[in-house]
């Protein structure tokens, strides 16, 4: 008996509308951002180019290879600054996101199961 209560409890749980939107989260919280606290810069040229050109160097400087990343570098270098979990964590929202993105254009069949 307790065992069918229990099952009926995780079909309700998990037939719920935002089940997928949490378990996604908390798997990307377990991918992605147990170590942001940690992490660090791994790249050089962004630093360097910001102390040598301000936010506005970075335009002139990519703007023949890649001219709208500069614009993505002015923004989070603006919102950031030198601080690299601020970036870590914009990146694991974005991250998530995407999983988002990806979850409504395949959706699942558990309803239908």
């Amino acid at each position: 008996m307790q065992l069918k209560s229990l099952k009926n409890k995780l079909k309700i749980i998990i037939t719920n509308k935002y089940f997928d939107f949490v378990w996604l989260f908390f798997l990307s919280i377990f991918c992605f951002g147990l170590l942001i606290p940690k992490l660090g810069f791994y790249w050089d040229d962004l630093p360097y180019l910001y102390a040598a050109f301000g936010p506005a160097g970075f335009p002139e400087y990519v703007s023949s290879d890649r001219p709208f990343s500069a614009w993505i570098f002015s923004a989070t270098t603006f919102l950031f600054g030198f601080n690299p979990v601020g970036y870590h964590v914009l990146a694991f929202f974005l991250r998530w996101g995407c999983t988002i993105l990806f979850l409504f254009d395949h959706p699942t069949n558990l309803e239908k199961q």
